[in-house]
């Protein structure tokens, strides 16, 4: 059985369709890939154009830069020439500056020859005589000196402990301690100096404080183990200044520069160092 179709006037068949729609259908395909091709050559052909559009661009730079170079170079020498210029003119000047300074060099020279002349004729002024300022004086030691002797125990042999009868508790000279020199510093008494001596040589001494007896001074019981009554019951040390036994004891008297100090042993209160102050 044939289905007939109505198109327009025109009465066709469906296979007569069919055959139409793919003959425009390739029709239309045709055309397509025609105008593809059209416009890949018409791309290629403005590509082309513009490329060489580009190296005609880059010619004619190359030939404004050829033909503008002779001009740099005529003035790059016009450059050099007022560079020369200056530098001449500059030298000029520097010289004119220099001899404009040797000149005021000469003169202040000559100024300065003119002003030694000139001093060399004046006197001078002698130098102020400006009083030293005072140094203070360095504070001066002080001395004294002392010695200990037991002369009277050579005349009271016979009495003398057995146990001391040796050359190292009395000597045969009677010098316990030959006179010798101590310095003294302010406020020392004979006690202080005492101390001083058997210290620096080595001699033994024994004493009693003052706050121990009832004279208020310190009392010496002992030198070089000679002690109190030694040598008999009125026996015992004694010391003398510049010649004079004081009667106090020896922390009680200050010594002053220059003093000679002498511990004496006695046998009898002092009656053979030559001493009567018990009877006064």
């Amino acid at each position: 059985m044939v289905i007939l179709l109505i198109t327009g006037c025109n009465i066709q068949s469906v296979e007569e369709y069919n055959d139409d729609q793919l003959s425009k259908s390739e029709d239309t395909a045709e055309s397509s890939e025609s105008d593809s091709s059209k416009n890949k050559k018409d791309e290629e052909n403005v590509s082309v154009k513009a490329d060489e559009k580009n190296d005609k661009d880059v010619k004619d730079d190359d030939n404004d830069k050829t033909e503008k170079s002779p001009d740099n170079s005529a003035k790059n020498s016009n450059n050099e020439k007022e560079k020369n210029k200056d530098n001449k003119t500059k030298n000029k000047s520097d010289s004119k500056v220099n001899e404009s300074n040797k000149n005021t060099s000469n003169k202040s020279d000559s100024n300065k020859n003119t002003n030694k002349s000139g001093s060399q004729n004046k006197p001078q002024n002698k130098p102020e005589n400006k009083p030293k300022p005072t140094e203070k004086p360095k504070p001066t030691k002080k001395y004294v000196t002392l010695e200990i002797r037991v002369d009277t125990i050579l005349d009271n042999y016979d009495k003398l402990d057995p146990k001391l009868k040796s050359e190292r508790f009395v000597p045969s000279n009677g010098v316990i301690l030959k006179k010798s020199k101590f310095e003294l510093k302010d406020g020392e008494n004979v006690f202080d100096i005492l101390v001083k001596a058997v210290r620096q040589n080595r001699i033994h001494m024994e004493y009693q404080g003052a706050n121990e007896n009832q004279y208020g001074s310190v009392y010496i019981q002992g030198i070089n183990n000679i002690y109190e009554f030694s040598v008999g019951e009125l026996s015992g040390w004694m010391y003398k200044v510049n010649g004079w036994y004081p009667n106090y004891g020896a922390s009680l008297y200050k010594l002053k520069d220059g003093d000679n100090i002498s511990w004496n042993y006695t046998c009898d209160l002092g009656r053979d160092l030559g001493q009567n102050w018990l009877d006064k």
